[in-house]
């Protein structure tokens, strides 16, 4: 649903759409921001409940945030950078640890703000819709340019520099939202399958156990 490199459109659309897609920066689309290094937090200000969700890349779960796993932090390092502030509709990206991993922001019912190794994203062009970026940030892309404008071929960290440059194809805001739905529907029904079959599997699990034990 993607065009493919040197192409302008893909080879599978919606009905009525025929437009070419344009190749913008993603800085051209989003704002990009993480915690800077004289904000890191000691674990000792790690909170076990509160007002204000602290959100880690260890949170991410099924392209979302986990907020169960989630510690909290005080009203005043939350208030110490608007830039990280967290609100629904952004997008996370892992920048250590485990690169690249991906999640989009919805229901969070608190305030929330990121600890470090996390970019909060951010869409600011009207043209582009965040669930279309949510799922084109999450395929392969992203990792595949990283990897290759990293020096030396290895991906320690995923730098801002390589993010703002990261190519988007993007079509019309209509067919966007169009994909991202689309996309959003296989993903809920790919999680609604693995929860039925993690509860079969623990159900002969437990079959398996009164048979045999």
């Amino acid at each position: 649903m993607f065009p493919k490199n040197g192409k302008a459109v893909p080879q599978l659309r919606f009905k009525g759409f025929t437009d070419t897609w344009e190749q913008r920066k993603l800085s051209d689309l989003c704002s990009m921001n993480a915690r800077i290094g004289w904000q890191n937090l000691r674990t000792s200000e790690f909170l076990n409940e509160g007002d204000y969700y602290l959100i880690t890349g260890t949170d991410f779960q099924g392209g979302r945030v986990n907020l169960e796993t989630c510690h909290y932090i005080d009203k005043d390092r939350f208030d110490q950078d608007q830039k990280i502030q967290v609100q629904s509709g952004n997008i996370l990206i892992t920048k250590d640890g485990t690169l690249g991993k991906v999640a989009y922001v919805d229901k969070l019912g608190k305030p929330a703000t990121l600890n470090a190794g996390v970019f909060n994203v951010r869409a600011t062009n009207e043209k582009a819709d965040s669930l279309y970026l949510f799922h084109y940030l999450k395929a392969p892309f992203l990792m595949k340019y990283a990897q290759e404008n990293s020096t030396g071929g290895t991906i320690k960290h995923l730098n801002q520099n390589i993010l703002v440059d990261f190519p988007v194809s993007i079509p019309d805001l209509d067919e966007q939202i169009k994909i991202g739905l689309l996309l959003e529907q296989i993903d809920n029904l790919v999680t609604l399958h693995q929860r039925k079959y993690e509860k079969l599997q623990n159900i002969k699990k437990a079959l398996l156990q009164k048979m045999f034990v």
